[in-house]
């Protein structure tokens, strides 16, 4: 088995029970107060790293990326809980799950990954399924 696998298996099921566990949180509390808590589960984290491997803070030519990356986790998230407040989960999270696609695109553009063509169907059968997923019935 791939080192890979586990731990991208593992990214897939937190990110399956974040969307429903951010939906059964907002009846109760707003998106605004998800944000919160979910700084505090950050801050948690972090300690938990600082804990576990010591605390380093190196100030290299990533600082950068890592910051921007932050911003990207935060701005993802925020358009998560307006989405689910709107929207039904099922409907919301696969159209949130076509994001491999930009991935794609952006590694294709700055990493020079190249998309092969079975990739370009995978691609595409993403999109076609975020579609037909999302597709909400005319009456409502």
């Amino acid at each position: 088995m791939p080192e890979w696998l586990l731990p991208a298996v593992g990214f897939a099921a937190c990110n399956g029970a974040l969307s429903i566990a951010i939906k059964l949180a907002m009846p109760g509390i707003g998106w605004r107060q998800v944000v919160h808590w979910s700084t505090l589960a950050y801050i948690l984290a972090a300690a938990i790293v600082v804990i576990a491997g010591g605390w380093t803070l190196p100030l290299g030519a990533g600082v950068g990326w890592a910051i921007l990356f932050g911003s990207f986790a935060v701005g993802g998230l925020v358009f998560l809980f307006l989405a689910l407040e709107r929207g039904d989960a099922s409907l919301v999270v696969p159209i949130g799950a076509s994001y491999p696609v930009v991935s794609a695109i952006l590694a294709a553009i700055f990493l020079t990954e190249v998309i092969t063509p079975l990739r370009a169907i995978g691609i595409g059968l993403v999109v076609a399924g975020a579609m037909v997923i999302g597709r909400e019935p005319a009456d409502g």
